[in-house]
């Protein structure tokens, strides 16, 4: 925002109408305003922010206490700022609510009441009314609102004088509201509040570790040196700590590998036990035989007593066995003999066949056959003496015999021999 011109009438020290035009020192870019106590130096200052705002600049005036005393009756009160800004050009005319005569014919010294207006005409020549409607819209060109406005543009001389003597606390409260400061009070606060609680975290953590440095038991003298006063050294702690770890860590893994060894000698000793237990059952189990051996032992003129028994009875079972056998070979032996009996009758009937026969011819096949069936009866002697030969074989031989001799005598023949 660039002022072209202020125009103030009936305000504060200015009885009529004034007009600043700041456009003849405007051009040099920084510019002075100078003037003894009391000449208006705060009020064109008054004047801008009040047609602007609305307000004033500093806290010391009030909106409705600027109209001059030396103003005439008929003199109105205002305050009319044309300034540019972006380029485009805008005019803002305000007066405050104040007290006048009233203008009355018989000359009565009568008050009214002046309300507040503000009227501001856009650079599309468009008018718009309204204090508050002015005000908002100010803010949207401007896009700063009263305090930010005070904040960044003036320090009041009402405000710089209190600043002066003011105390320590008095001047940072003053720079606070003249500079709107208490977004960083407040953030400072907020600060505040987040170290205190971090000190306290730091403090009981502090704590804890002063606790646990206590209770922790080594007899590494680097350590019982670092721990031995009262506040400690917590950085060059961790350090130890940490070369105490891989100290730890080293010799976990050492006794890792010994408990490993220990595992498999475990392992084997297990091995042995059960192999031990085994022995030990084995050995019990002999024991018990050698006590029922020497049981035995003591019992040995019973078994010898019992073992002749034994044998007798073997014996006479063998004896038992050979008696019926023997039986049975002299019953088979009579049926032989009386088969015997049977064939000799046939044979003595064919030996007398045989003896009928006539011819040297035919007496050499008798001779023959003969002699064949004196063979057959040796034969069947023996095997009958052996007990071997059953009635059946008998029969067989004997017809056996009888076709050799029939043979001899008749030829061989074709049918079969009854």
């Amino acid at each position: 925002m660039k002022p072209i011109t202020l125009t103030l009438c009936g305000w504060g020290p200015f009885r009529d109408k004034q007009t600043v035009d700041f456009t003849k020192v405007s051009e040099k870019g920084i510019f002075l305003i100078t003037g003894q106590t009391g000449a208006g130096k705060t009020t064109i200052f008054d004047g801008i922010t009040y047609a602007l705002y609305g307000s004033m600049s500093g806290e010391i005036r009030e909106k409705n206490s600027v109209r001059s005393d030396f103003a005439d009756a008929d003199t109105p009160t205002y305050a009319e700022l044309t300034m540019m800004h972006n380029g485009l050009l805008y005019q803002i005319y305000r007066n405050p609510e104040y007290m006048r005569p009233k203008k009355r014919k018989n000359g009565g010294q009568a008050m009214t009441k002046e309300r507040e207006k503000a009227v501001l005409t856009l650079p599309d020549g468009s008018v718009m009314e309204g204090s508050g409607e002015v005000t908002r819209k100010i803010q949207e060109i401007l896009r700063l609102d009263y305090r930010q406005f005070k904040q960044i543009s003036m320090i009041a001389q009402g405000e710089f004088a209190r600043l002066l003597t003011a105390s320590p606390g008095e001047k940072t409260r003053i720079f606070r509201e003249i500079f709107d400061t208490a977004l960083y009070d407040r953030f400072a606060s907020v600060l505040r509040d987040e170290a205190n609680t971090l000190y306290k975290e730091v403090m009981e953590y502090r704590h804890r570790m002063d606790e646990d440095v206590r209770q922790f038991h080594t007899e590494d003298e680097i350590w019982k040196e670092l721990t031995s006063g009262e506040a400690h050294p917590y950085e060059q702690l961790m350090d130890r700590l940490e070369v105490l770890e891989k100290d730890c860590r080293r010799e976990e893994k050492e006794a890792a590998r010994r408990l490993e060894k220990l595992d498999q000698e475990m392992v084997e000793l297990e091995k042995s036990i059960q192999q031990a237990e085994t022995d030990q059952k084995a050995f019990q189990k002999l024991r018990e035989t050698k006590a029922r051996l020497e049981a035995l032992k003591g019992q040995s003129g019973d078994m010898a007593q019992k073992e002749e028994r034994l044998k007798r009875g073997e014996h006479a079972a063998e004896i038992r066995a050979e008696y019926q056998q023997v039986n049975g070979v002299e019953k088979q032996l009579y049926a032989l003999e009386r088969q015997e009996k049977e064939e000799e009758e046939a044979i003595r009937r064919e030996v007398a066949l045989v003896q009928e026969c006539s011819g040297i011819y035919e007496k050499r096949d008798l001779l023959l056959a003969y002699y064949d069936l004196s063979q057959s009866m040796e034969e069947l002697e023996k095997r009958k003496t052996a007990g071997l030969t059953d009635r059946s074989s008998w029969r067989r031989s004997c017809f056996a015999t009888s076709r050799i001799i029939w043979n001899r005598r008749n030829g061989p023949q074709t049918g079969s021999m009854s």
